[in-house]
Parts: structure tokens; C-alpha cells; sequence
């Protein structure tokens, strides 16, 4: 099985680091390139993220889709773990950027694109207190729409793109865990909070967006990811089938794309 290319959106941020530091981790049977995105190269150095020589920086600006072209030519996947700060920044990354990422991954033959969204991004929790405040903290409250909305339109603008997706909505995100007891990471389909938004940890989350970049089961399929108190279980492949996922769940959803 030829080693594949991997292309990190996002790659300087908390997951994204965690990504390429578990990519890097992989043996060079499957993992032969990790590309990381950058807007500027010269801003970071040769080391910033691993000392491994698979990992290559390549400028890219998701709100610049004729710079994505180089990045993606011949590669296997994409994760896009990337987030606006801002109102603009939001809608151009969040929504707009995905769209961006999408038409040019599918015109790039990439196999599969995966897209880190967030828990209670769906419309039927715009009245949830959480959704509200994650929704008005990064781009202001006088607003009719917010990052939460910007992100479940892109979403919806990968779905119907036409390009293979597999969309993952985390829980509340941490560094570590708060305690040191045991953690199960689980997966669902619930459209709502999953196990009342619970948290997973960047390296947790790269874990499950590397393996559901890979698992047949995860063709088009959008989940909830958080952990709860129980034995560890690997993150691998084996999770998302037991947890059953069903395409046909994204295919009913007709709102969300804001003008």
C-alpha cells in the first residue's frame, strides 16, 4: 500500500499541532508526506513543528483558493482544523474557506477531506446558552449571525460540493484532562450536545480526525466526538463502526447556508 500525502489546514493551532506531531508518529508506509499549511513561510521556522523530515511547510490561504492548488496536487487527504477570530476572519475561514478548500480538494483528486466543526453548531440549538455564547464571543453580539452559524454553513457548503467528507464536531477541546482517571472517547450522531459536550483533548481529536479520514464507514458522514469516565479504548477505525454512522443522516438537512 503506497504511502499517502497528508495535508494539514490549520497546522499552527492546538489540533493542528496535535495532528502533525500523531501524523509524524505514523510509520512511512502510510504516512510518506505531511504537508502543513501556512499563510506565510516566513514566519515560521524548519522545526516548528516536528524535527520529522516528512513534514513540509507550504503556503496556502484558504481564502485564496488558486494558493491551495500546490498543497493539494496528489495528496490522499485534508484536514481542515483551521477557525477564523473575528467576524470577517470567521466568515472568510469558517464558511467561505471550507467552500474554498472543498472545490479545489475535489478538483486536486484529493480522497477525502476532514472538517473539525463543533458540537450545537445545527440551527435547532440556536436558542442553547452555550450555542449563544460560543456564537457572540469571537464575533460580537450586535450581529445577526456568529461563528457557530458560519461554521454549520460550511458544512453544509462541503456536503454539497460533491467532495468526499467526514465532518467531526468535538466537544469542549482541552490541553489535558482535569483529572487522571481513565477516559472512553465515544462517538454519535445527535445533531444536539453528546455527552453534554464533552471534552476531548487536541491529541484525542487528531486521533479520531486520522482515523475517520481513513475508515470506509466514515464516507460522507458527519459525527459528535467527546470522552466520558471509562477504560481507554483505541481510537482507530474499529470505533467508528461500532458506533454504527449513517450517511443518509447528513442528506436531510436543507437550512443553514447564509447568504
Amino acid at each position: 500500500k503506497m504511502a499517502g500525502s497528508f495535508v494539514v489546514i490549520g497546522a499552527r493551532g492546538n489540533t493542528g499541532k496535535a495532528l502533525v506531531k500523531f501524523l509524524a508518529e505514523q510509520p512511512a508506509e502510510t504516512v510518506g508526506e505531511i504537508r502543513a499549511l501556512v499563510r506565510d513561510l516566513s514566519t515560521v521556522s524548519a522545526d516548528a513543528l516536528s524535527c520529522d523530515a516528512r513534514v513540509n511547510f507550504v503556503q496556502g490561504d484558504v481564502t485564496q483558493p488558486g494558493s491551495l492548488r500546490a498543497a493539494f496536487k496528489g495528496a490522499h487527504g485534508a484536514f481542515f482544523v483551521a477557525a477564523g477570530k473575528g467576524y470577517e476572519a470567521c466568515v472568510a475561514t469558517d464558511q467561505v474557506g471550507v467552500e474554498n478548500v472543498a472545490k479545489c480538494a475535489l478538483e486536486c483528486g484529493v480522497r477525502r477531506v476532514v472538517l473539525v466543526s463543533s458540537q450545537l453548531v445545527h440551527p435547532v440549538n440556536r436558542w442553547h446558552p452555550i450555542r449563544g455564547i460560543l456564537n457572540t464571543i469571537n464575533t460580537g453580539i450586535l450581529r445577526r449571525y456568529g461563528m457557530m452559524d458560519f461554521k454549520f454553513a460550511g458544512e453544509q457548503l462541503l456536503r454539497r460540493s460533491g467532495q468526499e467528507y467526514c465532518i467531526v464536531r468535538p466537544g469542549r477541546l482541552m490541553e489535558n484532562y482535569q483529572n487522571s482517571a481513565d477516559r472512553t472517547c465515544a462517538v454519535g450522531q445527535c445533531n444536539v450536545s453528546f455527552l453534554k459536550g464533552g471534552e476531548i483533548t487536541h491529541s484525542d481529536l487528531a486521533q479520531v480526525c486520522f482515523a475517520a479520514l481513513l475508515a470506509p464507514c466514515t464516507k460522507n458522514v458527519t459525527f459528535e466526538v467527546a470522552t466520558k469516565p471509562g477504560p481507554i479504548v483505541p481510537i482507530d477505525d474499529r470505533l467508528l463502526q461500532q458506533a454504527e454512522l449513517s450517511p443518509s443522516w447528513d442528506k436531510n438537512w436543507t437550512e443553514g447556508i447564509l447568504c
